[in-house]
């Protein structure tokens, strides 16, 4: 608390200082031009000397650039500098605390640099879907003309982060209100820039505790989601999808024993239309799997995109005598009924 109230402190110093110089040059008429002048002087230091001395964060940067600005406009413009600086400053704030402008940019920055994105293998299937569905219900606020409506849209829609809600939020980006593009495109800059510092995180473990199977895992997933979140354009997206499956690969050849990983590289190579290698993933993993299920269902789903039907029914018949295992995960066990149960 004390630490947000030093920029007042400061603000405050400059301001007597600056009526210092003033009392000097009416009521000291002999040492009142030297000492108003270094009196000044202080004023137009505090405040451009401020930010650096306050190590004000980057979160800050309208107050890092605004006091700045006040203090070089004070150095130049003496009393007039400082005053109408201050009296702008104070209406600019106004205004936009009166259309709710600064509160909700100050919100996105503090949920997305610490929230979580969409994880790397979803387990709660139906929560994921319920989520999901929640996006359709809030093109009826964007079909409206209430600004206050779309912007909590909107911060619900930043919040959520899931591929659909990144769509519906690019839509945003041609709303007929400016404000709304605004806040639409903070939003979008903010997701963003959380995947670029989650990737930036897990290479930085790689490089400060070395190369081990868990964090090139743990890089290809955040590389994956990055390439799914649906931000990128199709070239992008490849790109990205391409270095998950290099930072998996590397993830799998330090560590054969992880199961997840050739089931996560299937499903990148079926994304990218690479079915071959996709085939190879799931029959190597079937191989020395103890959970053999959804190795079987890649290969259903590679054949079935390949249009190979034989082998599809051979994949389905190998799964009868598995398919009475419960997953635990109800998406799975449905996907296994339909192809092994229900033919």
């Amino acid at each position: 608390m004390i630490r947000r109230s030093l920029p007042v402190i400061f603000w405050l110093l400059a301001l007597l200082c600056e009526a210092g110089a003033v009392y000097c040059i009416a009521g000291v008429p002999r040492a009142g031009w030297v000492s108003a002048g270094f009196l000044h002087l202080v004023s137009s230091l505090l405040l451009i000397c401020m930010p650096a001395l306050l190590r004000l964060p980057p979160e800050r940067q309208f107050l890092r650039y605004s006091v700045r600005l006040g203090g070089w406009l004070t150095l130049f413009m003496p009393v007039l500098g400082l005053v109408g600086f201050s009296l702008v400053l104070l209406s600019v704030k106004f205004v936009l605390k009166q259309k709710g402008i600064v509160e909700d940019y100050r919100d996105t920055i503090e949920y997305i640099a610490g929230e979580p994105l969409l994880p790397g293998l979803i387990q709660d299937v139906d929560a994921y879907m319920r989520q999901e569905l929640n996006v359709e219900p809030i093109l009826d606020i964007f079909r409206g003309h209430d600004e206050n409506m779309k912007r909590g849209a909107i911060n619900y829609l930043g919040r959520l982060g899931t591929p659909e809600a990144v769509r519906t939020l690019t839509r945003c980006l041609s709303d007929a209100s400016p404000d709304v593009r605004l806040y639409a495109h903070s939003t979008l800059s903010k997701l963003d820039l959380a995947h670029n510092r989650r990737i930036q995180d897990a290479k930085g473990l790689i490089k400060k505790e070395g190369k081990k199977a868990e964090h090139h895992k743990a890089l290809g997933l955040v590389y994956k989601n990055y390439a799914e979140s649906g931000l990128l354009d199709t070239d992008t997206t490849n790109h990205y999808m391409n270095l998950a499956k290099l930072s998996l690969e590397q993830a799998s050849s330090l560590a054969d024993t992880d199961p997840e990983i050739p089931i996560i590289l299937g499903k990148l190579h079926i994304a990218t239309a690479q079915f071959d290698e996709a085939e190879k993933c799931y029959q190597e993993g079937l191989k020395s799997a103890r959970q053999p299920l959804d190795f079987f269902l890649g290969l259903c789903e590679v054949y079935y995109e390949k249009g190979d039907m034989p082998a599809l029914a051979a994949t389905a018949r190998q799964m009868r005598d598995v398919a009475d295992k419960k997953t635990g995960d109800p998406r799975t066990d449905a996907l296994v009924h339909f192809w092994a149960k229900a033919g």
